[in-house]
């Protein structure tokens, strides 16, 4: 239309089973903005020409109505409509309607597309399966080997396990027991606990004594123990990771094991003696003549850790006599550079004695 014109009429456009409710904007005069060039015609349903139709959705759990979770989806049609509705099959939940539980089926088995007026749809929910563990401790310690990986129902009540006691062990207690099966299943766990009847074990043991330079330390002394069944041979399997046949003292090394070669296995009340003995360390005697280190002159020597060095070879040369000698005496230690001993000379003067020439320049026979 042109700019301005009036619109006074539209074009009717009412179905069968409805009635004109409103019209908008209607006489319309044309504007430049097509956006508000707009009629509007409202149409609703006449109620003296429709009917209502609806479908009903029903969960079950174990075969139980859940009345709450009912669905009613419900339409209004025009009266010469036909009676059938279209599902919405989004609105039906086949899938995780309940924590524990699982679909089953539904009736009718498969779900159609459009039902008659008054159908219901039954959606049948079940009891899942879920596993559960037992797990079998001995003196707090889990056996992976003796873990039962079990399976039951949601909410079933477990209360009945598998006993595995072993020879020497009572049961001391269970713990998760009874068990009501939940969807999660890490909280499907029942432990039980062994520990050794006193009545019929015994104590086993070994003991590990340290020597330095023969003399034992005994502050360093280990006693290894383990509790058994009475009937267990009176043997110990040794941890040798617990023996230090390396470096258990600074400044000394290893001399021996008695016995020579540490067995995996001794009798109970078997005594194992390492011994160590001071190691040897390198000390340097180094000559300063005038302050100035002569390096041919250096001696590189041997001593036992702990060793107190107290003389030194004398190498004073001619003119020179003794300044001084610096860290003597020295105790040998483990780390060689502290293991040097410093001599130093310096001229003598009671010895010596000054010489000297002249040289006189002359110009013209003038000095």
């Amino acid at each position: 239309a042109t700019y301005l014109d009036e619109i006074s009429t539209c074009t009717d456009k009412m179905t069968q089973g409805y009635r004109l409710q409103k019209v908008e904007n209607l006489p319309l005069t044309v504007s430049y903005d097509e956006t508000d060039n707009v009629i509007r015609v409202y149409y609703v349903l006449n109620a003296e020409n429709t009917k209502d139709l609806s479908y009903t959705v029903e969960y079950y759990k174990d075969n139980i109505k859940v009345t709450s979770d009912t669905q009613v989806e419900a339409i209004t049609v025009d009266k010469n409509a036909p009676d059938t509705v279209v599902v919405d099959k989004t609105k039906i939940n086949l899938i995780n309607k309940y924590e524990g539980y699982v679909f089953d089926k539904t009736n009718p088995t498969a779900i159609p597309n459009t039902v008659n007026n008054g159908t219901i749809i039954k959606v049948y929910y079940k009891k899942a399966n879920y596993n559960y563990r037992i797990e079998y401790y001995y003196d707090g310690v889990k056996d992976e080997n003796k873990t039962e990986i079990l399976t039951a129902a949601y909410q079933d009540e477990i209360s009945a396990y598998i006993n595995k006691k072993i020879t020497g062990y009572r049961l001391q207690k269970v713990e998760g027991l009874p068990l009501t099966i939940s969807y999660n299943e890490s909280d499907n766990v029942i432990r039980l606990y062994y520990v050794l009847d006193d009545e019929n074990t015994k104590d086993l043991s070994y003991r590990v004594e340290y020597y330095k330079d023969g003399v034992r330390v005994n502050a360093d002394t280990q006693v290894e123990a383990i509790t058994v069944e009475k009937s267990a041979p009176n043997t110990i399997a040794v941890d040798k990771t617990k023996i230090n046949i390396a470096n258990k003292y600074n400044g000394y090394k290893l001399d021996k094991t008695e016995p020579t070669v540490i067995p995996d296995e001794v009798d109970s009340g078997t005594v194992i003696r390492v011994y160590y003995k001071k190691a040897e360390y390198n000390y340097t005697v180094e000559y300063y003549y005038d302050g100035i280190k002569d390096a041919s002159k250096t001696e590189f020597l041997e001593a036992t850790y702990q060793e107190e060095i107290t003389t030194y070879t004398d190498k004073n040369i001619e003119g020179y006599r003794l300044q001084k000698v610096e860290a003597l005496p020295i105790s040998i230690s483990n780390d060689e550079f502290d293991n040097i001993l410093k001599v130093y000379y310096v001229v003598d003067d009671e010895n010596t004695k000054d010489l000297s020439y002249r040289v006189e320049y002359y110009k013209d026979g003038v000095r």
